[in-house]
């Protein structure tokens, strides 16, 4: 309640407000009525918290959507920003792995095929061995 003149709050604490108790309300019944749904097999619907079950996962798939190109395919909850970034940063990780590996298993069969400076068997240092030799018998056959 406020004073219509001067807009002041008259009710500035539950001491001066009337807050409705349970001997203020009239009496009412309580009860239900069963009606199983034909929708599923078990005949349940769902409660109140139905309205709020579909948002969060409609949510993180826009997010998801939305990060699709630069690789993000799981992000966790809540969806704040830094969890955002985290997830952008982990895909960024990921696919530099990835090109690294990559990289590194082209660069291994490039070097396989180039002659670099070591020892020989024999023990002398005439070189031009191919880099597998270096690796060891195992490798040079990969």
């Amino acid at each position: 309640m406020y004073d219509p003149d001067t807009g002041q709050n008259l009710c500035a604490s539950l001491m001066d407000y009337a807050m409705p108790r349970a001997d203020d309300l009239p009496p009412f019944a309580v009860g239900h009525h069963d009606v199983p749904s034909k929708s599923n097999p078990l005949g349940v619907k769902g409660a109140g918290e139905a309205g709020c079950v579909g948002a969060p996962p409609a949510i993180v798939n826009a997010i998801l959507d939305a990060l699709q190109p630069l690789g993000v395919k799981w992000i966790e909850m809540p969806a704040v920003p830094y969890q955002v970034w985290r997830a952008i940063r982990a895909a960024r990780v990921v696919q530099d792995l990835h090109l690294g590996v990559k990289s590194f298993l082209k660069l291994l069969s490039h070097l396989g095929r180039l002659r670099r400076p070591g020892r020989h068997p024999d023990g002398s240092r005439r070189g031009n061995l191919p880099f597998g030799a270096m690796l060891g018998s195992n490798a040079a056959s990969a």
